[in-house]
């Protein structure tokens, strides 16, 4: 394919080649923030969503406190459950919330 420019336009030279049908597949589909600023202004999006994709939670960003032998504790286990440390601490977390939820129920 040969692009070349003349007086502000694009010519592709190619014998076969619909020169919008390159352009098109782009300009059909915007950008996460353009489809964001049409919901902002009430604009139905709905054709941008497949509904195939899964919900994901915001991450908050937190600073917590462990003792030193709670430390190290957790880094004596991460190699054993072959996670990293952050994960021994999500993974036992979580299973605390869900034991506390389960004995309130």
């Amino acid at each position: 394919m040969l692009l070349y420019a003349h007086e502000s336009e694009i010519f592709f030279r190619n014998e076969g080649l619909n020169p919008y049908a390159y352009m098109s597949s782009t300009l059909d589909k915007p950008t996460a923030d353009e489809i964001a600023k049409m919901a902002d202004r009430n604009e139905d999006v709905s054709r941008y969503f497949t509904n195939k994709g899964t919900a994901r939670y915001s991450i908050k960003r937190i600073n917590v406190d462990f003792s030193a032998p709670m430390l190290t504790e957790l880094d004596e286990m991460a190699p054993e459950l072959n996670i990293s440390r952050q994960a021994v601490i999500k993974s036992f977390l979580r299973q605390a919330l869900d034991q506390h939820r389960l004995a309130r129920s």
